[in-house]
Formats: C-alpha cells, structure tokens, sequence
C-alpha cells in the first residue's frame, strides 16, 4: 500500500496514473507538483518520442490552434539515486548542468539504466507509472514520428503525430494533467509473488453442485511458457447454463473511515480465447463479461430460496453493471487469432466505482467474469492496481458538514460570540466570548449532530444543533444554506442564536486584499465629547478582516472577524474585541457590501445596528475612571490613493471642524483648507501651534491642537483616518475623522467637502 501523490493524466490515446515518489525524491515531487496543480500541463503535448528509449512532454502547450512553450520556473537539485526503469518517471534537463531541471518530463520505455542513471549527473527518477498506464505510453510510443523543426523549431525533431498531417488535431494532448486528492492511497498486487491477500470464490451454480461437473479452480500456479513464466492467480469452471461468476476479493484497511473514495482499478490476465468465435450460450470471448467492484461489506456467495448460489451484494447480470461492480468488457483477444494465452487488460476508468469506507477504515475489492459461454473458461491474473481516492466533493457519511461557524448572542445583560471549526469527522473546537474574556471550548457531535459541553467559568452549558436547509445534492456548497443552532445557558440567563458558516470560496471578490478605511462615530449615548474611533480593516481572501485603529479614547483596538453568510446570503461580520488596555468589550456586527464598484456611492462596511462599547469603572484610570456604555456606527470604505494627486480626489477645499467640550479648551474650532496634489494641506486661520500631517499612502492623519484655556501654554493630540470617496452626510460629504484626547481633554474632529 502506498499513500504517495498521485497525478493523474488524461491523454487523447488514454488515461494513465503517476505515482510520485514523494518520500525519496521530494524536491523533485514537489516540483512537478507546481506545475501540475497550477494548471501548467492542461492542454500540454508529448513533443518528443523515441521508441524503446523515452517519451518526453511538459515542454509545449497548445493555446487555440497555436503551441507555446511552458513557463519554466526556478530548475530543481537534482535527486538521482533511482534506476531508469521501463515505467518510470524522470526529468529532463540541459546538457552538462546537473542541476537545471524544470518542467520536461519524460517516461523510460525500456531499461535505461546503463545510460541515464549516470549521464549528466544522473537524470533524477521521481515516479513511476502505475497498473496498465504503460499500455497508454507504448501507445504513444508506437505512433510514428516526425521531424518538425522546419516549422515548430528544434524542439520537435521526434514529434509523434496520430495521422501523419502536421496539424493540432494530430497532437498527443493532455485535456488535463491533476493530482489526486490528499488521502489518494495505491493498492499494487503482483500475483506472481501469491495471493497478496485475494481469496477465491464461485457463485451462480447449485448450492450443492457437483464438484466433478463443475471443475471449479482457484490457486495460484504457472503462467504458460509463452508469458514469460512466474506465476499468475488462476481460476477456472464450467458454466452449465447458470452464468456462472468466478471471483478474487479482498479486503483493503488502513482507509480513513466513514469515508466515500472513488476507486480505480486496473486488471491485467491472460487469455486464450480470439474474438469472433461461437460457443454454446454465447461466444466463448465476448460472452463472458470482467468486472471490477468494490463494497463495505464483505462479498460471498449465500444459497437462495431456490437453494441456488447467489452474491449477496449487485455484481449486475452478464453485460450488465451492478450497484457493487462495473462492467468492463470480455475476455476475448484482439487481433490474436491463436489458442495461446495472451496478456489482455481491463479497467474501470470510464465508470470508477464510490465506495464509503467501513467505521475501521476498510473496504472491500473483487474482480470476476460473469459467464454467457456454457463450457469451461480458464484466466490467468497477473496484477491488480487499485487508487483510492478520497471524494473530496461529498461530506463524510453520518457526520456534520466542516468549516467554519460564527454567531453571536445576549442573555440578559451579557453579550458574547461563538467561533467554532467543524473538523472533518464530529469532532469540533472554537472560542466563546464573554463580555471580552475568551474561552476555548472542544466538543463532538454525537450521530444526530448534537453536542452539548459545559461552560466552566460560570457554571453554564452551551447546547448545539447541526442543521442544513436545501442540501438537496448531498454536497455543501455557497448556494445553500448551513447554520449551527446553538443555545448559551449562564448566570441564569439563556440565549437561542445561529452559528452562520464562512463561505467556502471567502470573499474572492473585490474586497479581497484591500483595506478598508473604517470609522466609528460616537452615538452620544454617554453624553462624552467622544469623536470618531478608526481602524484599518485589512480583507483577506478567506473572509477574515483584520482590524487595527484606536477608539475615540485612545483605546488600542486590534483583531480579526470572519466573514460569514445569513439564511438570507447577506455578508456580515460579527464583531467581538476585547480591549486589553481598559479590559472593555467592542460587540456587534457590520454589513459588508461587496460591489464590484469600488467607487460607489455606499460603504463597504456598516452597521444596521449601532455596535455596542462597553468601558467598565476603573478608579485608577487615568481619564474616564467612571466608565461607559457608548454605541457606535460603522462606516468604512475601501482606501484608494493615487500616487502624485490629492487624497481629496475631485474636491480640493475641505473644512476640518473642531468640537471641543472640555473647560480647557477653546470650544468650537473650523479651518478652511486646500489640499495640494503633494497632499499638505494649507489652513486658515490656525492657531500657531496647530500641526497637521497625512500619510496618502494610507490615509491616516496626525497632529497637535493648542489648548488656549489652560493655565500654561500645552497642546493635546489628535489622530484619524481619511475616508475617499467620503460618506454622505446631508448636504456634505465626511472625508475624514478622528479624536482629541489627553489626561484632561477630548474632542471631535471631522473633515468634511461640499458634497459633489
């Protein structure tokens, strides 16, 4: 069993598998990788092959009727160390330079050991090809070659063409080269070495049938002379009109459990039987159908009601697939007109089979004939090669779907925020916020997705529900619609509320990688002289903001909100801070508007409800000792700032008001202001110590206010964040705003333009 990547490529001869050697040679594993998963072998060519020597591709693309090269990036060390071996997998690379492999590959042909394995530093082995893969590779190798330097350049002097006509419908192309999903296991089973676990068996016959008419074998014995010798899995019987099924199974562990893979399986036997030949019943070749299957429960043969030898899973009857199997095609030689044993292979690579993995991560896998052809039927079986793939498409049989959850809450007076990360199984783990202090929490989901966990700090519990709404597909995707119920029980209060999930795409949109200048203006609810607070809100592509400004008393406000979608597929952001410095609380929530118009009109965050900020009474504060309950609106929008014009854009007069509320200051102050494009904005009428700096860059701004009233000549600081566009207010627009504090002052600052 192997659990290395494994990439798959489908060519117009075939598909075929590469197993990485990811372990023993991982620079060069993971350097193919790079190019695989970024797309850079889609519609790619083999444009070299020598036969008996390599195939060679991952050089050349086709982009509509033209061929361009590959982008090549930064060449790999080389990792020699593994024969070249009929099958396996290396990488080309330029004369004399051990070390300058980058995108070509090519695949050996035959063994070229001898030559490779030394030559320029040996060319460095880092895969090989699995199950009848090669079957796909000597069929591009047998295409005939042609030297096309004349018109595609030095490259193609090799180049193999399907029909002799240089043209792009001609080409070897690649639809797609992907690599399979993490968890893909390999499954190898040579029967020249025995079993390799496989076990016999025969059905479709009486349950007390005559072994001396049936002549019914499975052992492992000698493959005729002719095959090269070694030894095969070998079964064989005579059909007397029952369709008798003959079959190998085994059972396959070390899976992940609970877990739907998607399961390929090539077969390669030997058989002696030519097309185009009549028998009793049906042809002796095309009448007795291969099948490939898999099941979690163990296949056996259980006597009916008729007392008759039947499968207890749906292998399908003759030509027909069944639930448990697939049917591949007969056993019959093409272009073989002799009695001798010929090798034949058969896969399922057109119908693959979906298997959910047993509670102890094990399936079971079986290969058979199911027979039209009343006589004997004898096959060799020389190796089975089964891929395991996980279905990373559908969620996990009986378990609650994964990702992110957020919601918030309030009992009674206390407000909080519940962040949970669903793990792939039941398993969960999150924080809860609780009036900013944070707890972390661990819980399972039992089968009927429901956990209940007890909230220490306060003796409560904390009770949750998974639940779906129009997960018709059985596959969790942005159109529907997936919520955690939840109920918070503390103090003798409960709440009821929804965990909404992160999107599974995150806000690819235009917010993504942007900041986002963001405001929060003071309702007035505390009847403090507060201005506006700010925070840069930086959006990842994964839905989670960053957040980092002050609070209009000079409080640090820091940290992150994930995005996440309503029952009604609104964006919002749940927004739960605890402030360190004063042990105060930010709690809320913002809409998030994600136009593709950067430009318009609205913000990109606001709040529909005010947030909620909480100062608890702290008596060795420096200022505000009394605490305070204030509410805050929301705006921000995204910063965009040109290098070399004004931060004002169109407008280039603004006012900058001061709103001071202390006995120390100066009461009301308005300045009228210009702002250059070099962004350094001239005031009038300042008072002579007023200052006033901008960083464009961002949009954040500075400065020092006089305070007239006091008893000897001091400044107070100020700070903000610009705004551009602005936000509409009446008849103005708000450009910009911020705070006055200090030990004894406080104040309000806006920048403000007509509105355009």
């Amino acid at each position: 069993m192997f659990a290395g990547t494994v990439v798959r490529c489908d060519s117009n001869l075939g598909e075929f598998d590469l197993q990485l050697f990811d372990a023993e040679k991982p620079k060069t594993a993971a350097n193919l990788l790079a190019y695989v998963k970024g797309g850079a072998f889609k519609n790619s060519i083999i444009h070299r092959s020598v036969p008996g020597f390599v195939v060679q591709g991952g050089g050349f693309f086709l982009d509509g009727k033209s061929l361009k090269p590959v982008t090549a990036g930064s060449p790999v060390v080389n990792e020699p160390g593994i024969s070249n071996l009929r099958g396996t997998v290396a990488m080309a690379k330029l004369g004399g330079n051990p070390n300058s492999a980058t995108n070509q590959w090519f695949v050996n042909l035959a063994d070229n050991s001898a030559n490779l394995d030394a030559q320029n530093g040996g060319f460095a082995v880092f895969g090989e090809v699995l199950g009848n893969g090669m079957n796909v590779v000597d069929a591009i190798a047998g295409l005939p070659t042609y030297n096309a330097t004349a018109d595609l350049g030095g490259a193609f002097t090799d180049l193999p063409l399907r029909n002799p006509a240089l043209d792009v419908d001609n080409l070897v192309l690649f639809s797609s080269v992907v690599a399979l999903p993490k968890g893909t296991v390999v499954v190898d089973c040579d029967f020249s070495s025995g079993w390799n676990g496989f076990s016999a068996g025969f059905a479709d016959l009486p349950a007390n049938y005559d072994p001396l008419q049936y002549d019914l074998i499975g052992d492992i014995r000698a493959l005729p002379a002719n095959l090269g010798g070694g030894d095969a899995l070998f079964l064989s019987g005579e059909n007397h009109s029952d369709d008798l099924w003959m079959y190998a199974k085994k059972k396959i562990t070390g899976l992940k459990p609970n877990t739907i893979y998607k399961i390929t399986m090539d077969l390669e036997m030997a058989s002696n039987v030519p097309e185009g030949l009549i028998g009793v019943g049906g042809s002796p070749g095309e009448s007795v159908f291969v099948k490939l299957g898999g099941s979690t429960m163990e296949p056996r043969e259980v006597a009916d009601s008729l007392a008759c030898l039947r499968m207890n899973l749906d292998k399908g009857q003759q030509s027909t697939d069944g639930t448990a199997a697939k049917m591949v095609g007969n056993i019959a030689k093409i272009g073989d007109a002799t009695d001798q044993y010929a090798r034949i292979y058969r896969d399922n690579r057109e119908g693959t089979q979906e298997v959910t993995s047993s509670a102890d991560g094990s399936l079971w896998v079986f290969f058979g004939t199911d027979s039209g052809f009343e006589a004997t039927t004898s096959l060799y079986y020389t190796r089975l090669t089964a891929i395991f793939a996980p279905d990373r498409s559908a969620p996990k049989k009986d378990s609650p779907l994964s990702g992110a959850f957020v919601g918030q809450f309030e009992a009674g007076s206390t407000r909080g925020q519940l962040e949970i990360q669903v793990a792939k199984g039941k398993s969960w783990s999150g924080t809860v916020i609780l009036e900013g202090n944070k707890t972390s929490l661990r819980g399972v989901f039992d089968s009927d997705g429901d956990s209940v966990i007890g909230l220490a700090s306060n003796g409560g519990s904390l009770d949750l529900t998974f639940e779906t709404i129009g997960l018709d597909d059985g596959v969790w995707d942005d159109s529907d619609v997936v919520h955690i119920a939840a109920i918070v029980r503390f103090n003798g209060q409960e709440s009821s509320f929804l965990c909404y999930p992160a999107p599974l795409t995150g806000i690819n949109g235009p917010l993504a990688d942007k900041s986002i200048n963001t405001l929060f203006e003071s309702k007035g609810d505390s009847a403090q002289a507060f201005g506006h607070g700010y925070a840069v809100a930086k959006a990842a592509k994964n839905g989670v903001f960053k957040f980092a400004g002050r609070l209009a008393d000079g409080t640090a406000l820091s940290g992150t909100s994930r995005a996440v979608k309503d029952d009604a597929g609104k964006w919002i952001l749940p927004i739960a801070f605890p402030l360190s410095a004063t042990k105060g609380f930010l709690y809320g929530r913002a809409d998030i508007e994600t136009s593709p118009d950067l430009n318009a009109a609205q913000s990109h965050l606001v709040s529909q409800e005010p947030l909620v900020w909480i100062r608890p009474a702290n008596s060795n504060a420096v200022n505000f000792k009394a605490g305070f309950t204030e509410r805050l609106d929301v705006f921000g929008r995204v910063w965009s700032w040109t290098k070399g014009t004004s931060i004002l854009g169109a407008a280039t007069t603004c006012q900058l008001a001061l709103d001071a509320s202390t006995s120390i200051l100066s009461g009301a102050l308005t300045l009228n202001g210009t702002w250059s494009a070099s962004n350094k904005p001239a005031w009038s009428n300042a008072p002579a110590a007023f200052t006033f700096k901008v960083d464009p860059a961002t949009g954040a701004f500075s400065g020092k206010v006089p305070l007239s009233n006091a008893a000897k000549a001091a400044v107070a600081p100020f700070q903000g964040l610009m705004l551009n566009p602005g936000v509409a207010q009446g008849d103005q627009q708000l450009l910009g705003g911020g705070f006055v504090t200090g030990a004894e002052a406080s104040g309000i600052i806006e920048i403000t333009a007509p509105k355009q």
